[in-house]
């Protein structure tokens, strides 16, 4: 199972994006929550793409959208 799990915390309701790029700045990964309360969460990335393709293992950067936040951070996927 080729999982990442990716944890944040919103201190007001809002709508989350997760967008996942390559090291190269391509986005291969884009997800939109509907409004959560504030709170803990912890999203899971499969590994795959936006078509379902399994991406090739290395350096992935995420980025996550809430309201006026944003954070992002690199992550390992390995194959």
């Amino acid at each position: 199972k080729d999982n990442t799990t990716i944890s944040f915390t919103l201190s007001q309701p809002a709508a989350v994006k997760l967008q996942i790029f390559n090291i190269k700045g391509q986005l291969v990964f884009e997800q939109m929550l509907a409004e959560r309360a504030s709170g803990k969460y912890q999203l899971d990335w499969d590994g795959k793409d936006s078509k379902g393709t399994r991406c090739a293992g290395g350096i992935y950067l995420y980025k996550i959208q809430s309201g006026r936040y944003s954070s992002g951070k690199k992550m390992i996927l390995l194959r």
